[in-house]
């Protein structure tokens, strides 16, 4: 094996991904050939190789991130165990998965992390959850919801009021309101967007019969107020489905067990 080159004599511009120009942090991921960042989330979708030298591999270098310790700091939310760059703390503080905010329902403080127990325990909400193969839900909506071949069946006409449906990555809010059901949209990850279809009664002549809206989800809790989309409160059925979602389970760790040993 090739020494690999690692010099301490770091600037701030020198701790930028090479993908996404956003300032690293750890993991330090840096290639063989020099001191050419990449953050965790990018390097996974780029073969493991370095950006800038194409063909240089990838390690997880844990000698630099020891030696440059006394520049990081801890990220303040409880929670996060994320150690950063004293000039990247306010940057990751506005899109930490630790941050606090406000239940879309009940008021109650809780972070992206925390969300879906929150709503299967403690909120006041009916809910319906798709994970590892097993669908479950609150009793008021279990009848009315079922998987269908690519996502979810709804009956919405039977539905009383407000719900969430928690689908791997995805948490989308339904709220019924008195002309519209107001859609809202949360990943917890990168990930692509998802479509809704969903039909009214055939004696419509308001709306379109057969509608179908693609949502692209957000990625923080703050940003729900703004972005939503609207169903007719009339719409008689609804199926939801995702669109171009890669499943990356257990990613981190096989990523971590391909790297090149530590130096």
């Amino acid at each position: 094996m090739n020494s690999i080159k690692v010099s301490y004599n770091l600037e701030r511009e020198d701790l930028i991904c090479s993908i996404c120009y956003d300032t690293v942090h750890t993991p330090l991921i840096q290639c063989q050939n020099g001191n050419h960042f990449v953050c965790f989330d990018c390097i996974i979708k780029c073969n493991r190789n370095c950006p800038i030298c194409r063909h240089s591999k990838v390690f997880h270098n844990k000698q630099l991130e020891k030696h440059i310790k006394d520049q990081m700091v801890a990220c303040s939310n409880e929670g996060c165990s994320k150690m950063l760059f004293d000039w990247a703390v306010q940057e990751h503080l506005a899109v930490c998965p630790y941050k606090r905010f406000k239940c879309e329902f009940c008021n109650e403080l809780l972070s992206i992390k925390s969300l879906n127990k929150h709503l299967k325990t403690n909120c006041n909400i009916d809910w319906v959850e798709y994970s590892k193969g097993e669908q479950s839900s609150s009793p008021a909506i279990s009848a009315y919801c079922k998987k269908g071949h690519m996502g979810y069946y709804f009956e919405l006409e039977y539905i009383k009021k407000s719900f969430v449906l928690m689908y791997h990555e995805f948490v989308v809010f339904f709220k019924k309101g008195v002309s519209n059901w107001i859609v809202k949209s949360l990943s917890h990850k990168e990930t692509k967007s998802i479509e809704i279809t969903y039909w009214l009664p055939k004696t419509s002549t308001k709306y379109l019969i057969h509608t179908t809206i693609q949502i692209q989800p957000e990625h923080s809790l703050d940003e729900l107020d703004e972005a939503y989309t609207e169903i007719p409160i009339e719409a008689m059925e609804m199926e939801f489905e995702v669109t171009n979602s890669d499943d990356d389970t257990d990613m981190t760790d096989r990523f971590f067990q391909q790297l090149l040993p530590p130096v």
